[in-house]
Protein backbone atom coordinates (compact mmCIF):
# COMPACT_ATOMS: atom_id res chain seq x y z
CA UNK A 1 0.00 0.00 0.00
CA UNK A 2 1.37 3.62 -0.94
CA UNK A 3 2.43 5.64 2.39
CA UNK A 4 -0.24 8.31 2.60
CA UNK A 5 1.65 11.88 3.32
CA UNK A 6 0.00 14.34 5.10
CA UNK A 7 -0.02 17.86 3.63
CA UNK A 8 0.39 20.65 6.73
CA UNK A 9 -0.94 23.97 6.45
CA UNK A 10 1.17 26.69 6.50
CA UNK A 11 0.70 29.20 9.59
CA UNK A 12 -0.89 32.12 8.50
CA UNK A 13 -0.14 34.76 11.08
CA UNK A 14 -1.71 38.80 11.60
CA UNK A 15 0.91 41.19 11.59
CA UNK A 16 1.37 43.67 14.56
CA UNK A 17 0.18 46.46 12.39
CA UNK A 18 -3.23 45.04 12.29
CA UNK A 19 -3.38 44.37 16.07
CA UNK A 20 -5.75 46.07 18.07
CA UNK A 21 -4.30 48.81 20.43
CA UNK A 22 -2.01 51.47 18.43
CA UNK A 23 -5.22 53.95 19.24
CA UNK A 24 -5.85 54.50 22.91
CA UNK A 25 -9.17 54.88 24.11
CA UNK A 26 -8.16 58.41 25.62
CA UNK A 27 -6.52 59.59 22.52
CA UNK A 28 -10.34 58.55 20.46
CA UNK A 29 -12.45 59.96 23.00
CA UNK A 30 -9.91 63.08 22.62
CA UNK A 31 -10.63 63.54 19.00
CA UNK A 32 -14.08 62.08 19.05
CA UNK A 33 -15.43 65.08 17.02
CA UNK A 34 -12.90 65.13 14.07
CA UNK A 35 -13.97 62.43 11.34
CA UNK A 36 -11.13 62.21 9.00
CA UNK A 37 -9.44 60.82 12.79
CA UNK A 38 -12.10 58.40 13.13
CA UNK A 39 -12.65 57.75 9.68
CA UNK A 40 -9.23 55.79 10.13
CA UNK A 41 -9.80 54.28 13.16
CA UNK A 42 -12.94 52.76 12.50
CA UNK A 43 -11.14 51.74 8.86
CA UNK A 44 -7.99 50.21 10.87
CA UNK A 45 -10.78 48.75 13.08
CA UNK A 46 -12.23 46.98 10.12
CA UNK A 47 -9.03 45.52 8.70
CA UNK A 48 -8.36 43.72 11.95
CA UNK A 49 -11.58 42.23 11.85
CA UNK A 50 -11.66 41.23 8.25
CA UNK A 51 -7.98 39.60 8.40
CA UNK A 52 -9.12 37.92 12.53
CA UNK A 53 -12.55 36.32 10.61
CA UNK A 54 -11.17 35.47 6.83
CA UNK A 55 -8.22 33.30 8.91
CA UNK A 56 -10.98 32.20 11.25
CA UNK A 57 -13.73 31.07 8.18
CA UNK A 58 -10.88 29.63 6.37
CA UNK A 59 -10.15 27.18 9.39
CA UNK A 60 -13.37 26.22 9.78
CA UNK A 61 -14.19 25.85 5.94
CA UNK A 62 -11.25 23.49 4.90
CA UNK A 63 -11.96 21.53 8.24
CA UNK A 64 -16.04 20.57 6.45
CA UNK A 65 -15.90 16.68 6.04
CA UNK A 66 -18.64 16.64 4.41
CA UNK A 67 -17.91 17.90 1.27
CA UNK A 68 -14.66 17.37 -1.45
CA UNK A 69 -11.56 20.34 -0.23
CA UNK A 70 -11.97 21.49 -3.88
CA UNK A 71 -15.02 22.69 -2.94
CA UNK A 72 -14.44 24.02 0.53
CA UNK A 73 -11.80 26.11 -1.29
CA UNK A 74 -14.22 27.35 -3.61
CA UNK A 75 -16.83 28.29 -0.90
CA UNK A 76 -14.03 30.11 1.07
CA UNK A 77 -11.90 31.85 -1.58
CA UNK A 78 -15.50 33.27 -2.79
CA UNK A 79 -15.90 34.67 1.13
CA UNK A 80 -12.47 35.99 1.50
CA UNK A 81 -12.64 37.71 -2.14
CA UNK A 82 -15.91 39.47 -0.85
CA UNK A 83 -14.50 40.04 3.05
CA UNK A 84 -11.42 41.54 1.78
CA UNK A 85 -13.02 44.02 -0.84
CA UNK A 86 -15.23 45.50 2.11
CA UNK A 87 -12.69 45.69 3.96
CA UNK A 88 -9.96 47.14 2.01
CA UNK A 89 -12.15 49.54 -0.10
CA UNK A 90 -13.08 51.11 3.68
CA UNK A 91 -9.30 51.37 3.70
CA UNK A 92 -8.89 53.40 0.59
CA UNK A 93 -11.81 55.68 1.29
CA UNK A 94 -10.45 56.37 4.60
CA UNK A 95 -6.73 56.70 3.44
CA UNK A 96 -7.97 59.17 0.48
CA UNK A 97 -10.06 61.55 2.89
CA UNK A 98 -7.16 61.61 5.41
CA UNK A 99 -4.39 62.46 2.90
CA UNK A 100 -6.93 65.51 1.04
CA UNK A 101 -7.37 66.79 4.37
CA UNK A 102 -3.77 66.72 5.02
CA UNK A 103 -3.31 68.52 2.34
CA UNK A 104 -6.19 70.91 3.11
CA UNK A 105 -4.33 71.89 6.50
CA UNK A 106 -0.63 72.12 4.71
CA UNK A 107 -1.47 74.37 2.27
CA UNK A 108 -3.57 76.71 5.05
CA UNK A 109 -0.29 76.53 6.83
CA UNK A 110 1.81 77.15 3.96
CA UNK A 111 -0.14 80.19 2.59
CA UNK A 112 2.02 83.65 2.36
CA UNK A 113 2.58 85.54 5.61
CA UNK A 114 -0.28 88.64 5.78
CA UNK A 115 2.03 91.65 5.12
CA UNK A 116 1.45 94.36 8.17
CA UNK A 117 -0.59 97.44 7.25
CA UNK A 118 2.31 99.89 8.12
CA UNK A 119 4.75 99.09 5.05
CA UNK A 120 7.16 101.88 5.75
CA UNK A 121 7.54 100.33 9.24
CA UNK A 122 8.07 96.61 7.36
CA UNK A 123 10.71 98.30 5.35
CA UNK A 124 12.64 99.63 7.67
CA UNK A 125 12.63 96.29 9.82
CA UNK A 126 14.18 94.26 6.90
CA UNK A 127 16.29 96.90 6.39
CA UNK A 128 17.36 96.69 10.44
CA UNK A 129 17.92 92.65 10.19
CA UNK A 130 19.53 93.11 7.12
CA UNK A 131 22.73 94.30 8.08
CA UNK A 132 22.38 92.74 10.89
CA UNK A 133 25.79 90.20 11.16
CA UNK A 134 25.02 86.03 11.09
CA UNK A 135 24.71 85.93 15.08
CA UNK A 136 23.17 89.21 15.84
CA UNK A 137 20.54 88.01 12.71
CA UNK A 138 19.33 84.76 14.70
CA UNK A 139 19.21 86.27 18.06
CA UNK A 140 17.12 88.95 16.55
CA UNK A 141 14.31 86.88 14.91
CA UNK A 142 14.24 84.30 18.11
CA UNK A 143 14.04 87.34 20.65
CA UNK A 144 10.81 88.29 18.51
CA UNK A 145 9.41 85.07 17.96
CA UNK A 146 9.83 84.24 21.90
CA UNK A 147 8.00 87.83 22.72
CA UNK A 148 5.22 87.20 19.61
CA UNK A 149 6.26 90.46 18.19
CA UNK A 150 3.69 89.89 15.86
CA UNK A 151 4.87 93.19 13.69
CA UNK A 152 8.07 92.45 13.13
CA UNK A 153 7.76 88.70 12.45
CA UNK A 154 5.46 89.67 9.96
CA UNK A 155 7.37 92.03 8.15
CA UNK A 156 9.94 89.96 7.78
CA UNK A 157 8.25 86.66 6.99
CA UNK A 158 5.91 88.19 4.40
CA UNK A 159 8.27 89.51 2.25
CA UNK A 160 10.81 87.71 0.34
CA UNK A 161 14.01 86.23 2.45
CA UNK A 162 16.66 88.45 0.55
CA UNK A 163 15.11 91.56 2.07
CA UNK A 164 15.84 90.79 5.77
CA UNK A 165 19.64 88.92 4.82
CA UNK A 166 17.95 85.37 5.27
CA UNK A 167 18.40 81.88 3.46
CA UNK A 168 15.44 80.34 1.70
CA UNK A 169 15.63 77.96 4.27
CA UNK A 170 16.00 79.90 6.90
CA UNK A 171 13.13 82.20 6.05
CA UNK A 172 10.76 78.52 5.83
CA UNK A 173 11.97 77.96 9.32
CA UNK A 174 10.63 81.28 10.58
CA UNK A 175 7.90 80.87 9.04
CA UNK A 176 6.97 77.40 10.00
CA UNK A 177 7.63 78.80 13.75
CA UNK A 178 5.56 81.33 13.23
CA UNK A 179 2.86 79.51 11.79
CA UNK A 180 3.21 76.81 14.94
CA UNK A 181 3.02 79.79 17.01
CA UNK A 182 0.14 80.83 15.50
CA UNK A 183 -2.21 77.88 14.68
CA UNK A 184 -0.93 75.07 17.37
CA UNK A 185 -3.87 73.22 17.43
CA UNK A 186 -3.94 73.14 13.12
CA UNK A 187 -0.13 72.09 13.62
CA UNK A 188 -1.51 69.32 16.26
CA UNK A 189 -4.01 68.19 14.26
CA UNK A 190 -1.78 68.14 11.24
CA UNK A 191 1.30 65.51 13.33
CA UNK A 192 -2.33 63.31 14.24
CA UNK A 193 -3.36 62.58 11.37
CA UNK A 194 -0.12 62.19 9.38
CA UNK A 195 0.73 59.61 11.79
CA UNK A 196 -2.41 57.67 11.73
CA UNK A 197 -2.43 57.65 7.89
CA UNK A 198 0.76 56.13 8.10
CA UNK A 199 -0.10 53.49 10.61
CA UNK A 200 -3.72 52.47 8.67
CA UNK A 201 -1.95 52.60 4.92
CA UNK A 202 1.16 50.03 6.69
CA UNK A 203 -2.08 48.14 7.71
CA UNK A 204 -3.90 48.07 4.72
CA UNK A 205 -0.43 46.96 3.18
CA UNK A 206 -0.15 43.80 5.76
CA UNK A 207 -3.96 42.80 5.21
CA UNK A 208 -3.24 42.89 1.36
CA UNK A 209 -0.04 40.96 1.89
CA UNK A 210 -2.02 38.50 4.46
CA UNK A 211 -4.66 37.84 1.52
CA UNK A 212 -2.03 37.36 -1.07
CA UNK A 213 -0.65 34.62 0.92
CA UNK A 214 -3.78 33.07 1.48
CA UNK A 215 -5.03 33.28 -2.18
CA UNK A 216 -2.01 31.94 -3.48
CA UNK A 217 -1.46 28.89 -1.12
CA UNK A 218 -5.24 27.97 -1.77
CA UNK A 219 -4.77 28.86 -5.70
CA UNK A 220 -2.52 25.97 -5.68
CA UNK A 221 -4.15 23.72 -2.87
CA UNK A 222 -7.24 23.67 -5.50
CA UNK A 223 -5.49 22.98 -8.30
CA UNK A 224 -4.03 20.09 -6.86
CA UNK A 225 -7.26 19.08 -5.25
CA UNK A 226 -9.06 19.35 -8.72
CA UNK A 227 -6.30 17.14 -10.37
CA UNK A 228 -6.78 14.36 -7.57
CA UNK A 229 -10.69 14.57 -8.41
CA UNK A 230 -9.64 13.83 -12.18
CA UNK A 231 -7.97 11.16 -11.34
CA UNK A 232 -10.40 9.43 -8.78
CA UNK A 233 -13.14 10.30 -11.50
CA UNK A 234 -10.59 8.65 -13.89
CA UNK A 235 -10.35 5.43 -12.06
CA UNK A 236 -13.75 5.03 -11.51
CA UNK A 237 -14.58 5.15 -14.86
CA UNK A 238 -12.04 2.65 -15.65
CA UNK A 239 -14.04 0.44 -13.00
CA UNK A 240 -17.29 1.02 -14.88
CA UNK A 241 -15.93 0.20 -17.95
CA UNK A 242 -14.44 -3.19 -16.86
Amino acid sequence: MPETVKRTEPEFKIHTDLHAGHFTQETVEQHQHDTVFLSLVNAHDTARNAAERILAARKVALANTLQTESKNIEEFSKAHEKAFNAASGKLDNAIQYARQAITDIEQQLNAPVDAPKNAGTASDIRNHVKHLDREQRSAFVADAMANNDHETLTAILSAPAYLSGLTPAQHQHHKTEFKKRQNPELFSRLDLLKKTEARVTSAGSKLVELSGQIHNHDASKLKAAKEADERARKALSGLESM
